[in-house]
């Protein structure tokens, strides 16, 4: 059976039945995007990427401390090395006697 071998009546009621589908999903969506842009339906989309800017910031913030910190510690490693050298410098001065191994103490380290 084809829709060409109903009623006319019941031809009728599919035409009202699927204008009112459509017309009721328009109805529906329009009502729903409006909802959402006077509060009363909440933004799932926008909430998940408030959270993610929140947590971006966030890790940004931790990498420039870490990016910080780490700068400090180059820092005071190249002190603790200049340091050293002076260290060894000295002991090595002070252990010799002879003058070619002050030189060779003097030659190698700054």
């Amino acid at each position: 059976m084809t829709r060409d071998d109903l009623p006319s009546w019941s031809k009728e009621m599919i035409s009202i039945i699927k204008e009112a589908g459509a017309i009721g999903l328009a109805v529906m969506v329009v009502a729903f995007y409006l909802g959402q842009q006077a509060g009363w339906i909440g933004d799932v989309s926008l909430k998940g990427h408030q959270e993610l800017a929140v947590l971006a910031q966030h890790q940004t913030e931790i990498l420039i401390e870490n990016q910080r910190i780490l700068k400090s510690l180059i820092e005071l490693n190249e002190k603790n090395g200049k340091s050293f050298m002076i260290l060894a410098r000295g002991i090595c001065l002070s252990v010799t006697v002879q003058h070619d191994v002050e030189a060779r103490c003097l030659g190698e380290l700054p």
